[in-house]
């Protein structure tokens, strides 16, 4: 059975996984929630099919079934369905489609690009192959198998003409529709064509009776011609004898001449040779004294760099001198402070000797009062017995109250020397940072002056190569300029030679004939001397044109212009007076009647260009003269070619035509062309070249000029870069000197401030310990004070008994008490000594490492100072030799500037001699132009009879079309002997029959067999066309025929199917289907009438919802058990249905199943009852569809 096998979705809507579906034979049902994804499948079929309109499947644009993402997932890129299905085995595949029906895949793939693909198995594809495959099948572009959502109403309340394509997809007249179609454009094709033949026919009939007559008349015509043709065979023969001898006396007179001007350029030759001799040496004696000004300019440079170093030398001498000065005076403030500190030093050892002995002394005082309190004790060592706790107690009190009492008196003599102390180092140490702010300040400034000396070098050196880059681009652009302007002058010598050469041809009017020339040279006794000009000499034309008219008006240019008819008659006088040749005079007022102006027709078409008179520029009243004296001339129509002459000589009888190339030709039967140019210009060409030699000559001497001016600029400014040069490297050299001194002050103060840092790190340390020291003290004088306070206290609250006993014992302990107090202040004063002496040490300690610290500072000036003078010495010997280096330069300049003297006296002979070369160039010029005049006119004589010769010989070929040697042989020996006027009055003769005779065709033959071949194959091109015309309007009436039958074939099933269907539907009723025109039955539209039981007629669009539904159900069945389709998708048709029709509706879409596979989108149970196979669309994932299967006949058997 056909079928739908499978059904593959790939990023379609909202299947964005590949998801695959696999369909069997019968209903299968889809289910699901609303918005779940269900009626994407339904599009997807519809889509892969060929659906094309975006509205169909549900989106507003195409890109729209792409999947277009959610929160979790990216969109995907593309969409795609692949559909397999199985048709019957006869199925007729269309032509040039290679696929087996039983077993094919249809596959469609749609980027976001929105490129488009389609594939049958696999093979990309046509849409069209895909709408010729499906139709006929109900699955074309007016597909009932595929109802999706709202079709099932559309098809009620869409217009009855729209309602017959349900009809015609069903009948399989579709495909016989668009068959017709393309026949009847191919029969308005067919019929379009033979109009189009019939019409070329006839014309082509015209033009062929026209043609046989102007062929008849050619015959006739040459005939006549051929006998034209040996007669001017002959002249020609007996013009080119007397042309040859003529040509052979001129040539031995012109070879005269050339030997004479051979000899002139020799003359000439060595004169320019012995110019270029001149001017070479002169070159190399200019380049000699450039050479010498240059060694001049880099001697006095070097003068100057070593003045500068001098000047250097001194600046660094002065500047170390006063160094030395420096380094004496801190020497001196260094030995100071060393005899400073010996005085201090010495100070301090008589202090510790001095100390020393007073501790002796008292040493032994010590001593013996220590014996003596050692006999007292001992004395009342029996009285103390009975109290001895207590005295002991008391004794021991008063002892540690003592030592405590001389412990708080050290400390506070320490505390007193160590501020003393402090105070002396502060004063230093403020003394030291003064110093080190003054050194520091002056340091930042040098370091600031040498950043400043830096940048300036830094920018010196950036001018000193942008000048030297400079001045090698004024040097090269000077010798450029010098080449250009050597180039100039010798292209500007030879443009004057060549328009002196041709103002004298046109003063002596060496291309005019010789007696033009004779009449316009020629001066009488007493005649006036004025200008008389020909109509060349107001005559002008565009260049493209120039050759053509000068070969066609050749002898007209040579007419000479008169005022008036008088003027004229006098000339002749003139004429016959001096003797010259033929001479033609117009006249530029004509004292007879007036001639009318001739009336032109307007010219156009390919290939005209225009009237002569038009191309020619002239003054107003020489073009009257010239339309009035050669109106044939004037009105020759130029054009391109020949062929556009021949085709205009038809329509414009009378004119002469004349062609870019030369060939003139006119209907009375002359044609005349020129093969090859003269060698001489010709008059316009002349004038011409003299116009534009004028113009260039002009041009050439501005630019002389300008260049000339620019070279004096450029060496000015060459010069003051050369200045700017010399100025930048003294500053540079400056600017060197300036810095290394900057440099020996930054090092110098940089010692001091490191000196100063050494210094103060001392002071500090010393600060430090000294602190440190007296905190020491300050602490061990608050520990002895509240030692003493206690004891004081403790002394005062003895009790009762000890009043007793001391009151008895008070005589002894009076005594006791006196010898330890003197003790006591004894062993005090002693230790006050022993600190005071360790004070003194600690002082005299210092002092040793400040003397060292002298010394050594002392070592460093000693240094410096011997540093300085060593540097004086140098700098010494280098001003020595910088002032013996400025006497060599002295003396090497003096000889430099001797020997330029020298080389520029020759230079200036050298140029005198070249002048002098240069005037006697001046007369050989003059001699060889004299030659060229004579060979000039020789070959001016020659030229016209070699162009005489070379017309005859040109016509002979145009005429003859072979070689005038060819042609002489064939004329016979009895025709030499002919007179040359008799034959020529015989040519003109004949000549004039010919003109009479009319404008002729020379092609009229070959177009008269062209015509006729043409219209046979008109005729059966005529032919063919309507045979096909017959043949294209059977095949359209035989087509009409077959839709006709099979439409109202399939229009009665489908209505008979529809009344049968709806009554079951409906259970009664009536309903009818009617063609609104069954004269017209292919075009006709479609009415449906529906009056469900119960109800009267009315319009269907006035019924329910269900009553739609089902009326359109009831047709899409009919259409369905009249042509089934191998499958149908319906999308929630059931939906407007309730359970009872539902019930009535599943009844006949079971019939149905067993021919046609039914795919079912539904929510009603009772459709879901009959499906073999249920699919579950859900939507676990928010946007992003999941398929759920279940065959329904595998579960039955199973259970």
């Amino acid at each position: 059975m056909q079928q739908i096998r499978k059904l593959e979705l790939v990023g379609f809507k909202s299947f964005v996984d590949r998801t695959q579906l696999v369909f069997s034979e019968g209903i299968t049902a889809i289910v699901g929630p609303n918005g779940c994804g269900k009626s994407n499948i339904a599009d997807a079929i519809s889509w892969v099919v060929g659906e094309q309109s975006a509205r169909s499947l549900r989106t507003d644009r195409m890109e729209g079934v792409i999947f277009s993402g959610t929160q979790a997932r990216k969109a995907t890129s593309m969409a795609e369905v692949v559909l397999t299905m199985s048709l019957p085995r006869d199925f007729a595949v269309p032509e040039g489609l290679s696929l087996n029906p039983e077993d094919f895949s249809v596959g469609r793939r749609l980027y976001r690009s929105g490129e488009s693909e389609y594939y049958l198995d696999g093979r990309r594809c046509r849409l069209k192959d895909i709408q010729a495959l499906f139709e006929g099948t109900g699955l074309g572009p007016n597909s009932y198998a595929l109802i999706e959502q709202g079709r099932i109403s559309q098809i009620l309340s869409s217009k009855p003409a729209d309602r017959r394509s349900l009809i015609e997809e069903a009948a399989r007249i579709t495909l016989f529709k668009s068959r017709r179609y393309s026949a009847e454009a191919k029969l308005e094709l067919a019929q379009q064509n033979l109009v189009r033949v019939n019409d070329i026919s006839r014309e082509v009939k015209r033009q062929l009776n026209s043609m046989r007559r102007q062929a008849a008349r050619a015959r006739r015509y040459g005939r006549m011609r051929e006998e034209l043709r040996s007669v001017q065979r002959l002249r020609l023969g007996l013009e080119h004898r007397r042309l040859t001898a003529a040509l052979g006396e001129c040539a031995e007179r012109l070879q005269a001449a050339r030997e004479r001007e051979r000899l002139a350029m020799e003359a000439l030759a060595n004169a320019e040779d012995l110019r270029s001799r001149l001017q070479e040496g002169a070159r190399r004696t200019e380049a000699e004294v450039n050479e010498l000004r240059d060694r001049v300019s880099r001697l006095r440079v070097e003068l100057g760099n070593t003045q500068g170093l001098r000047e250097s030398l001194d600046s660094q001498r002065m500047s170390l001198m006063q160094r030395i000065g420096d380094f004496e005076r801190e020497r001196l403030a260094v030995e100071e402070r060393r005899a400073l500190v010996e005085r201090e030093q010495e100070r301090l050892r008589k202090a510790l000797g001095a100390i020393g002995e007073e501790i002796a002394r008292e040493r032994e005082t010590l001593e013996a009062e220590q014996a003596r309190a050692a006999v007292v004790r001992d004395s009342l060592a029996d009285t103390e017995c009975e109290i001895e706790s207590l005295r002991s107690l008391l004794l021991n009190g008063a002892g540690q109250l003592s030592d405590l009492r001389n412990i708080v008196i050290r400390c506070q003599e320490n505390i007193n020397r160590i501020a003393a102390r402090l105070t002396r180092l502060e004063a230093e140490q403020e003394a030291k940072a003064q110093e080190r702010k003054v050194h520091e300040r002056e340091l930042e400034q040098f370091r600031h002056d040498a950043d400043v000396k830096a940048s300036r070098q830094r920018e010196v050196a950036r001018q000193t190569a942008e000048a030297e880059r400079r001045l090698g681009e004024l040097s090269a652009s000077m010798e450029s300029l010098a080449s250009e302007l050597n180039a100039l002058q010798e292209e500007h010598s030879l443009v004057h030679h060549r328009l002196s050469s041709l103002e004298e041809i046109e003063r002596r009017r060496s291309n005019y004939s010789e007696g033009v020339q004779k009449f316009l040279s020629t001066q009488l006794p007493g005649e006036d001397q004025r200008m008389r000009q020909t109509l060349a000499d107001h005559v002008d034309t565009d260049p493209p044109y120039e050759a053509a008219v000068e070969d066609y008006l050749n002898d007209q240019l040579q007419y000479i212009l008169v005022e008036d008819l008088g003027n004229a008659v006098e000339n002749v006088e003139r004429v016959k007076r001096i003797g010259a040749g033929k001479c033609t005079f117009m006249t530029l007022r004509n004292g007879h009647n007036g001639h009318p102006a001739e009336h032109r027709p307007p010219l156009s078409g390919e290939g005209v260009i225009g009237y002569l008179d038009d191309l020619l520029r002239m003054r107003d009243d020489v073009k009257l003269a010239f339309e009035r004296v050669l109106p044939e001339y004037a009105s020759t129509v130029l054009v391109t070619d020949l062929d556009t002459a021949f085709r205009l000589a038809e329509t414009h009888q009378g004119a002469n035509f004349l062609t870019i190339t030369g060939e003139s030709y006119s209907p009375r039967g002359v044609l005349s062309a020129v093969g090859e140019r003269k060698s001489m210009a010709g008059f316009l060409a002349l004038k011409r070249e003299k116009r534009e030699l004028t113009a260039k000559l002009s041009a050439l001497r501005g630019r002389l000029e300008g260049a000339r001016a620019e070279l004096a600029r450029l060496k000015g400014e060459h010069e003051t870069a050369a200045e700017s040069l010399k100025t930048l490297a003294q500053d540079s050299r400056r600017l060197e000197v300036e810095a290394v001194v900057i440099q020996h002050e930054v090092a110098r103060l940089e010692g001091e401030v490191a000196k100063l840092d050494q210094n103060e790190a001392v002071t500090a340390l010393e600060i430090s310990e000294l602190l440190s020291e007296r905190a020491e003290f300050e602490t061990s004088m608050s520990a002895a004070q509240a030692s003493l306070l206690e004891i004081e206290e403790r002394s005062r609250t003895g009790d009762d008994e000890l009043k007793l006993l001391a009151g008895r014992l008070e005589s002894l302990r009076s005594e006791n008490a006196r010898l330890s107090s003197a003790l006591a202040e004894l062993l005090s004063a002693h230790a006050v000594k022993q600190e005071r002496k360790a004070g003194l040490e600690a002082e005299r300690d210092r002092l040793a490492k400040e003397a060292e610290s002298v010394r050594l500072r002392a070592e460093d000036v000693r240094l410096g100072k011997a540093a300085a003078e060593s540097r004086t010495e140098e700098l010494l010997l280098a001003h020595q030799e910088a002032e013996a280096r400025l006497g060599e330069y002295a003396l090497l300049i003096k000889v430099a500037e001797d020997n330029l003297a020298l080389k520029q006296n020759e230079l200036s002979q050298q140029r005198s001699a070249l002048d002098r070369a240069e005037e006697t160039m001046r007369d050989l010029h003059a001699d060889r132009e004299q030659s060229m005049e004579a060979r000039g006119a020789i070959e001016v004589e020659n030229a016209r009879i070699e162009n005489d010769l070379g017309h005859l010989e040109l016509g002979c070929q145009d005429e003859f079309h072979a070689p005038i040697g060819d042609v002489l042989c064939l004329i016979a020996a009895a025709d030499w002997e002919r007179p040359l006027e008799e034959v020529t009055a015989h040519y003109d003769g004949l000549r004039a029959k010919i003109e009479n005779f009319g404008a002729i065709n020379m092609r009229a033959l070959e177009e008269y067999r062209a015509l006729e071949e043409r219209h046979q194959f008109l005729e059966r091109q005529r032919t063919d066309v309507e045979r096909s015309v017959a043949d294209t309007q059977e095949a359209i009436a035989e087509i009409s025929r077959r839709s006709i039958q099979q439409f109202q074939e399939a229009f009665t099933r489908i209505r008979e199917n529809f009344i049968d269907v709806f009554q079951i539907l409906f259970r009664g009723g009536q309903c009818d289907l009617q063609l609104l025109d069954e004269c017209d039955v292919l075009e006709s539209a479609i009415d449906i009438i529906a009056q469900p039981p119960g109800k009267r007629l009315q319009n269907i669009l006035l019924l329910s919802g269900g009553e739609k539904a089902l009326t359109a159900l009831a047709l899409l069945i009919a259409v369905f058990r009249y042509r089934p389709s191998p499958f149908c998708v319906l999308d929630e048709v059931d939906a407007p249905l309730d359970d009872a029709n539902v019930v009535r509706f599943t009844k006949l879409l079971t019939e149905l199943s067993q021919d046609t596979q039914f795919i079912v989108i539904t929510h009603n149970k009772r459709t879901m009852e009959i499906a073999q196979a249920l699919y579950g669309v859900t939507m676990e994932e928010p946007g992003v569809s999941k398929i759920v299967g279940v065959d329904l006949r595998t579960e039955a058997m199973a259970s």
